[in-house]
């Protein structure tokens, strides 16, 4: 799960089409980079 800090001023500024492609385009963009076997959690991050 991603969270996109301030993304509602997005949808408010430019609109729920425009918003709609922004988040389509950040999942293709991370998508490669962030396998869905990969872990990120605040929890893994600080357990030691």
């Amino acid at each position: 799960m991603v969270d996109l800090d301030d993304f509602k001023t997005t949808n408010d500024r430019y609109g729920h089409v425009v918003g709609d492609v922004v988040l389509i385009r950040v999942a293709t963009a991370l998508e490669g980079p962030l396998a869905r076997t990969t872990c990120w959690s605040a929890s893994a991050v600080t357990s030691s």
